[in-house]
């Protein structure tokens, strides 16, 4: 019979390549004693160092055993199993084949169904033994809790240093670990600086970003010239740079299955450490605002541009397209703006193309901001928090959340235990459970607005306030896309077939949404303030 040997240790260090050489000559020793021939044209040795063809020995040096998408030779031999390449495969023992039951299980049978058996050394047992099935599988099972046993042990030992503030984890762009502990790297703390700017001041995006840092040959943290979008994106939502180190955020429930569980917001360890500070708090929350801007853009099939002055900043009020710009055809010094559905689709998808000379909408922006800077900034912000924030509505809001809350708690371990039970896949889980978590998180935020009514509130004039005094220090004559996405989040075009105020005329109507409280427009605040008053609904107050 041909045989080969399977040889796994987790680590490369000195002690476990020892191991190796170890179970090699036992190898050596069991085909002598048994009269077997070690098998031919198979065999592979894949450590760190490089790969090396062997002669029936298959070998993963410095691989984990809890899973087998890393186990390049255990793979290796399982495809030359089905070739019929050997008759029975040598092991040390249960823990080198795997540690999860699932897929011992299944390799095992596969390996049968070949008429492959594997000789397990220290239980003197070999697979293909029916009688002995049941003592196979139940050490498999005992290897399969030892390794959940360990993992359990290491994570106590991973909380207990996080609770010490100790960073663990991979280390973030912007910082060193010195000791266990996180250190700004004042080169790359430059670049982060730089990132943010280019995002919310340049209005750059993700991938021109990227090319900006790859074409100046700036190094990424592993020295390497090569920036994606992904961790650009990771950067710029990382709360780190505001001096807000978050650990514990997940959890392993079933090392040899990967599972991994989610960490409510209030279980998780954050400490705040301004000696980590890269990015003010204001630059950090104004680059957040933007990301979900420019997302609900991508979901609403608007690219994000900066190209021309008011790129991805006009709207159709009747199908919800961003405008296009045109040169006029009898002047091409002309430019206007029209509804890119129409203009595209014709009116099959939009009955209106509400067409805006070019020059005509600077002005009006121009005008609207001189307006805006001479308005009762104080009595909007007032009608906003009587709208928003009234405090005898407060408490029942609270309650009504709390319910909910509890009720998606619930909803999430019905969904662990369907798992657990195998009612449900790995695959349903994650999705079912990611999208109760999104649900869990964005009821917490909304409770946590209502239980600090006061705090929102002082926040929200912080803000306001700041608002206002960039807008007054606007330069008019040198307007910008970035600029006027700072201080306006849409403008919004619609025609009014028959316009009261202008003769029952069918006109163009403009409505701005300021980049303020929630992006509303002030006629939007002021309707629902008047809604509120009168107790009608918001459309009524078109009547009124």
């Amino acid at each position: 019979m041909r045989a080969v040997c399977y040889i796994r240790v987790s680590t490369d260090q000195e002690d476990q390549k020892n191991s190796m050489q170890t179970q090699q000559a036992e190898f050596k020793a069991w085909v002598e004693k048994n009269g077997y021939e070690i098998a031919e044209n198979c065999g592979v040795w894949y450590s760190h160092e490089g790969t090396k063809v062997t002669k029936g020995l298959y070998a993963d040096e410095g691989i984990t055993g809890t899973s087998l998408k890393n186990r390049k030779a255990f793979k290796k031999m399982m495809e030359d199993a089905k070739k019929r390449k050997f008759d029975i495969i040598f092991v040390k023992d249960i823990k080198r084949f795997a540690r999860s039951v699932e897929d011992f299980t299944k390799n095992l049978k596969d390996l049968k169904e070949f008429g492959i058996g594997v000789w397990f050394e220290l239980l003197k047992l070999n697979s293909l033994d029916n009688s002995k099935e049941f003592i196979i599988n139940l050490f498999a099972s005992l290897a399969q809790e030892e390794s959940n046993a360990l993992s359990q042990s290491v994570q106590v030992g991973i909380r207990r240093i996080q609770k010490l503030g100790k960073w663990n984890a991979q280390i973030p762009y912007g910082y060193d670990v010195e000791n266990g502990y996180l250190k700004i790297n004042p080169k790359e703390a430059e670049i982060v600086k730089l990132i943010f700017d280019l995002y919310l001041n340049k209005n750059y995006g993700t991938a021109k970003i990227m090319k900006y840092l790859n074409e100046h040959k700036i190094p990424t943290k592993r020295g390497k010239v090569i920036w994606r979008q992904r961790i650009i994106r990771l950067i710029l939502q990382n709360p780190i740079y505001v001096g807000q180190q978050i650990t514990h955020r997940s959890i392993t429930i079933d090392v040899n299955r990967k599972l991994r569980k989610e960490i409510p917001e209030e279980e998780q360890i954050i400490h705040y450490f301004p000696h980590l500070q890269i990015i003010d708090n204001e630059t950090f929350e104004a680059v957040q605002k933007e990301l979900k801007k420019r997302l609900e853009m991508f979901e609403n099939n608007h690219r994000p541009s900066n190209v021309h002055l008011f790129s991805n900043l006009i709207y159709c009020g009747h199908c919800n397209t961003n405008f296009r710009r045109k040169r006029r055809q009898y002047d091409k010094n002309r430019f206007y703006w029209c509804c890119n559905g129409n203009d595209r689709y014709g009116s099959k998808f939009c009955n209106h193309r509400n067409t805006l000379d070019e020059e005509y909408l600077i002005q009006y922006i121009k005008d609207e901001i001189e307006k805006f800077k001479k308005m009762d900034h104080k009595a909007i912000f007032d009608e906003y928090i009587y709208v928003n924030f009234d405090s005898a509505e407060a408490d029942k809001k609270v309650e009504e959340l709390s319910q909910e809350i509890e009720k998606i708690q619930k909803m999430i371990k019905t969904n662990l235990m369907l798992l657990t039970d195998g009612i449900i896949d790995k695959e349903q889980y994650k999705s079912q459970n990611d999208e109760l978590q999104a649900e869990l998180k964005a009821k917490k935020n909304e409770l946590n607005k209502y239980k600090t009514i006061n705090q929102e509130i002082t926040r929200l004039e912080a803000e306001f306030k700041d608002f206002i005094k960039y807008i007054n220090e606007i330069d008019l004559e040198n307007l910008t896309n970035a600029i006027l996405k700072k201080i306006i989040k849409k403008i919004v075009v619609v025609t009014i077939e028959h316009d009261p105020f202008n003769n029952n005329e069918r006109t163009t109507g403009i409505s701005i949404h300021w980049n303020f409280i929630d992006g509303m427009s002030v006629e939007e605040i002021q309707r629902r303030y008047v809604a509120k008053i009168m107790n009608c609904s918001v459309e009524e107050t078109y009547i009124v």
